[in-house]
């Protein structure tokens, strides 16, 4: 269904990275439950969307094998660049070398 192609690894890690400066949170190697709540609330309070915990922790923990759900990618790209994951893919495809579109 929605395997993990290695370009769409490399989006979600930079997600995942702007996310995590955004929210102060950056700079931090060991996360603990605190952590992970703190980025629910925070990605809640942003964008007004609810995700799940768990889902917050296997994305975070890199502990998928397939791409999340379209609305949770949509989310957590138009938080981290105001933009949903599939135009930002497509952004992200047509720059050479890759620079964050930020």
């Amino acid at each position: 269904m929605n395997t993990l192609a290695s370009i769409d690894r490399e989006l979600l890690d930079s997600i995942k990275r702007q996310i995590v400066k955004a929210s102060g949170l950056e700079g931090k190697t060991d996360w603990v439950q605190k952590d992970y709540e703190f980025l629910v609330f925070y990605i809640e309070d942003q964008t007004g969307v609810p995700l799940s915990l768990s889902t917050i922790k296997r994305i975070w923990r890199n502990e998928y094998h397939r791409l999340p759900h379209i609305s949770t990618l949509d989310v957590l790209a138009q938080l981290a660049y105001q933009m949903d994951w599939h135009s930002l893919k497509k952004k992200w495809l047509s720059r050479t070398p890759w620079t964050d579109p930020a």
